[in-house]
């Protein structure tokens, strides 16, 4: 059985992947969390834009424990 690398965007390392200026880590890193962005207080627009710190999600990727 072969396992998904997620090298084509549709497997589970797509979305851990993917980091926005924002965050401070990678999405699923251990010790963080999920926050709302500070720049576009969690809308994810800016200017009538996808925010550029969060990609357009809302949130950024926070570290919360002692790494």
């Amino acid at each position: 059985m072969e396992e998904d690398s997620g090298a084509d965007g549709a497997g589970p390392a797509a979305s851990t992947d993917r980091r926005n200026p924002g965050d401070q880590a990678r999405p699923g890193s251990k010790q963080t969390g999920m926050v709302s962005c500070p720049e576009c207080h969690g809308s994810g627009r800016q200017a009538n834009r996808p925010c550029p710190n969060c990609g357009g999600t809302g949130e950024v990727v926070q570290i919360v424990g002692d790494a």
